[in-house]
């Protein structure tokens, strides 16, 4: 038996089980068709109660025997489908006529969560280095104690600043230390000046 007949035979167990109250295998045999299911890998033995309860209805649909309205089966494949369900995900579309006897097909449309990341990443990796490499050039230790300070010349990203033309005052951010500095932006130097 293939792996897709055990779990078409699993399914149809749950739905004869679960809806018509009857059992289409002995405990025996439905136990090892579990373990089947699992040693094969299969992801049918993992799914919740919900999950079987929407494969279960759409096999039951498609066999002409609906167990649910259309308004509580789209509730529930909603549901799953925000959930991330492989129950739902379909890879190839489904079709049937609707009243005037057109034809209507529909797909399922799922985020590729891996292509997003890989598209995302390259943006915020440059992003980092770059103001990983603009803050280097503006970040100077204190001449007295030797503490790293950052010292900004303007606007910062979406930070608001004043603009220099040639140098910055500010203090050492080492309260122990706390000499005024004045920074340079044409020499690039910091120079401290203690009382």
């Amino acid at each position: 038996m293939s792996l897709f007949a055990k779990e078409q035979l699993y399914l149809d167990c749950c739905a004869a089980y679960n809806v018509d109250a009857e059992s289409l295998l002995s405990d025996e045999d439905y136990e090892k068709l579990k373990t089947d299911l699992t040693f094969e890998g299969s992801q049918v033995i993992l799914m919740s109660r919900e999950e079987i309860k929407f494969m279960v209805a759409a096999n039951r649909y498609n066999k002409g025997k609906p167990i649910m309205s259309d308004e509580e089966f789209d509730t529930l494949r909603k549901k799953l489908k925000n959930k991330g369900s492989l129950a739902v995900k379909h890879e190839a579309a489904s079709c049937k006529l609707d009243e005037s006897g057109r034809k209507v097909c529909k797909a399922d449309i799922f985020p590729d969560e891996g292509k997003n990341a890989l598209l995302y990443t390259p943006a915020l990796v440059l992003t980092a280095l770059l103001f990983n490499e603009w803050a280097f050039w503006f970040k100077a230790t204190c001449p007295s104690c030797g503490t790293p300070q950052n010292i900004y010349f303007g606007d910062i990203l979406w930070v608001s600043g004043k603009p220099v033309e040639s140098s910055v005052q500010t203090q050492c951010c080492n309260k122990a230390c706390g000499v005024e500095l004045v920074a340079d932006k044409k020499r690039m130097i910091v120079e401290s000046f203690s009382k």
